[in-house]
């Protein structure tokens, strides 16, 4: 990208009084944590705030204020905002292990560009799983996000994400237990490796897990028994990121398979891995075969099949459909019945099939026909999608998220943080 492709955007006048006046207001609400730091420090003979340098997306030093001796050392960075040395909201402060992308603007520019930010729009999409922990947006949109009244927009998102997803002294765990569910702690890409990876015997399986899936899953044991038996379960969507920051568990992304399937899309058509998509009403995965085709040269859909044929207890049409999955030498499997049809499915039929990979996706097919439309970016980004789907189907989707929300953050508040 180059300097006259991308505008910079300045701090303005009331971006800067706000900045101001909210870490004022937070250094004021802090005192009681400030004061007892200060007396611990004088005891100690250290200095009331140690210093720490950052980069942000323009590679420039980042001066940081953190609190000695207490555990709630980022209240330093409001003073930070005080000195204009960081922004309430504004670029990016890359995570440690980011990899650093070039960028053509000129010193003078990019000193006069607006600050690095105590938040961002890129740490918000990583609250919500948009992005991974070392990933940032690209300048362009980082800028975007901070131009005029968007930056009040942009304040107010990160703000709910905060609150909402972001969590104090979350660990990491490769898998934890979610109301008798175990869920994989994966990135979207370490999914995708998996998926792609030979199978260590026969066909693997994976699932999503999302709020649904934990209400039906504590009525039916079957389908807890069908989702404990996949290969691999992905934490799908914010429910089940609020239910691990509960836990004191940070996720790694939101494995959903709305957004896996592009990224799934370009693999298979650079390694020749042929797709079998089974599921959705009649004509549904027929469609979206043909649209994923046209936008992916040399993706290799060898066969579709509805999932309306055999949802009953028809094992003659049941093996006639797995005869045709396994005839027609898929590598993966995208099997969309939805829950609990597609686990049970899977764990009925897994040990039949000769795909290497079988993955339970759910409506995508719906999506990627054009029959739904995805939700707009700005819902994404506060994990809000469902209310987007909630809208486009309401009788359908009433028990779901109008009854089925409410009963899952009961149960959430119940739940107990892991020691």
């Amino acid at each position: 990208m180059t300097k006259d492709k991308l505008s910079i955007v300045p701090q303005g006048k009331l971006t800067r009084a706000c900045d101001v006046a909210t870490a004022s207001l937070a250094l004021g609400l802090y005192s009681p944590f400030i004061i007892g730091a200060a007396i611990r420090s004088y005891f100690k003979s250290e200095s009331l705030f140690k210093k720490e340098i950052a980069l942000d997306a323009l590679h420039r030093p980042v001066h940081q204020l953190l609190l000695r001796n207490s555990e709630h050392s980022n209240i330093g960075l409001y003073l930070s905002v005080l000195k204009g040395q960081l922004s309430i909201v504004g670029l990016d402060r890359l995570p440690t292990d980011s990899r650093l992308v070039p960028h053509d603007i000129s010193p003078e520019n990019s000193k006069a560009a607006h600050p690095a930010g105590l938040f961002s729009l890129a740490s918000n999409h990583r609250s919500i799983g948009l992005l991974g922990p070392s990933e940032t947006l690209s300048l362009e949109q980082q800028f975007q996000s901070l131009q005029g009244f968007t930056y009040f927009k942009t304040l107010a998102k990160t703000a709910l994400c905060s609150l909402l997803y972001k969590g104090k002294k979350l660990k990491s765990e490769a898998s934890f237990y979610l109301f008798g569910l175990k869920i994989d702690n994966h990135s979207m890409s370490e999914a995708i490796d998996w998926l792609f990876d030979k199978p260590e015997q026969g066909c693997e399986t994976a699932v999503f897990v999302n709020v649904n899936s934990v209400n039906l899953s504590h009525e039916q044991a079957e389908l807890r028994h069908a989702i404990n038996s996949a290969n691999k379960v992905f934490a799908d969507g914010s429910g089940v990121r609020m239910g691990a920051r509960k836990l004191g568990i940070a996720l790694k992304g939101n494995v959903n398979g709305t957004d896996m399937l592009p990224i799934l899309c370009r693999e298979a058509s650079s390694t020749s891995k042929r797709l079998f998509l089974y599921g959705a009403a009649p004509g549904v995965a027929a469609k979206a075969a043909d649209k994923l085709r046209k936008k992916y040269p040399g993706l290799r859909i060898v066969g579709v099949q509805h999932g309306f044929a055999n949802t009953g207890n028809n094992d003659k049409l049941e093996q006639q459909t797995i005869d045709s999955i396994n005839n027609s030498k898929a590598d993966i499997l995208l099997l969309g019945l939805g829950s609990p049809l597609q686990e049970q499915w899977l764990k009925r039929n897994r040990h039949k099939l000769k795909v290497d990979k079988a993955l339970a996706v759910g409506g995508l097919f719906d999506y990627y026909s054009g029959n739904i439309p995805r939700a707009p970016l700005f819902l994404r980004e506060l994990g809000f999608e469902w209310l987007w789907r909630l809208f486009q189907e309401p009788s359908k989707k009433f028990y779901r998220y109008v009854i089925g929300n409410p009963l899952y953050l009961f149960r959430l508040l119940r739940l107990k943080r892991q020691l």
